[in-house]
């Protein structure tokens, strides 16, 4: 499966899962694999490994800090670029975020003004992680809870502009846009018309999918907010925004992401193919 890319609609693997999944070898067309449970653990080389005879595989890091206020953690990278090469993944993904300051980490992928300023700062960053990597960094929107006074243009203009720059690519987290949508009383369907107007589809490299609950701030259940959890099923909303992503740019790789609330790998995988069989209705 090395010559493979990934393609269809996959699942995040999660270790806990290997032994059914190595066993078994059900029908998942390809799985994405968290890079930094790699960084700490040569032993689970050898899982992965095994992994890449049967399905393509792509990577996904928590820990780059692009957008953060220190000098990128260069022994951070490195690793990352070591373990990209090992297991010769499709490609690498992080967040257009930052986590970390003051060389402290917070444990979060926190937003940041979208500004022209901003744009300056980020372009030699994301260069210098490209020219490591060898390839376009992958770089996914993520989910925030509050914007910025000093914002100079919308999410999806500023990342569409990032992507002109540097030509990064884009990973489409379809619940971080309904969620920051729905939070700031916006229509996800038009996020995602002007998302897709302004971004061109062979920039979106890959999709992920996921859950969100919802957070009363009060004992009315009218009042609060969704948070991204991983740890719910994909709504039917989510699940129409894919579909229509798929009607305009075509059936882009796609991951369901799911980490907390962990099920048994074959509640995942048929949830999996009950979205498949949703988005071929």
């Amino acid at each position: 499966m090395k010559d493979l890319l990934p393609a269809g609609i996959g699942l995040g693997f999660r270790f806990q899962h290997a032994p059914i999944i190595l066993r078994d070898k059900p029908q998942t067309p390809w799985f994405e694999l968290i890079a930094d449970d790699l960084l700490l653990s040569s032993g689970r080389q050898r899982v992965v490994e095994k992994l890449r005879e049967h399905y393509p595989i792509a990577l996904h890091s928590v820990g780059l800090n692009i957008a953060g206020p220190d000098p990128l953690d260069t022994d951070y990278l490195n690793a990352l670029v070591s373990v990209y090469q090992q297991t010769e993944a499709a490609w690498l993904s992080d967040h257009l975020c930052w986590s970390a300051a003051g060389k402290r980490q917070h444990f979060d992928l926190l937003p940041f003004a979208f500004t022209r300023g901003m744009l300056d700062y980020l372009c030699p960053r994301i260069d210098q992680v490209q020219q490591r990597l060898k390839r376009p960094l992958v770089l996914e929107n993520i989910s925030y809870y509050q914007r910025f006074q000093q914002d100079e243009m919308g999410e999806w203009e500023f990342t569409a502009e990032l992507m002109k720059r540097t030509g990064c690519k884009m990973l489409l987290d379809l619940n971080n846009l309904w969620t920051n949508a729905t939070n700031f009383d916006l229509k996800p369907t038009a996020e995602l018309s002007t998302l897709l107007q302004l971004i061109p589809a062979d920039g979106i490299v890959q999709i992920h999918v996921a859950g969100s609950k919802f957070h009363a701030t009060d004992d009315s259940a009218d009042n609060g907010y969704w948070v991204d959890t991983h740890g719910e099923q994909v709504p039917q909303a989510v699940c129409d925004l894919l579909k229509a992503t798929y009607a305009t740019c075509g059936e882009i790789p796609t991951i369901i992401e799911r980490d907390n609330n962990l099920p048994s790998f074959d509640e995942l995988e048929s949830e999996r193919q009950t979205l498949v069989d949703t988005i071929n209705e």
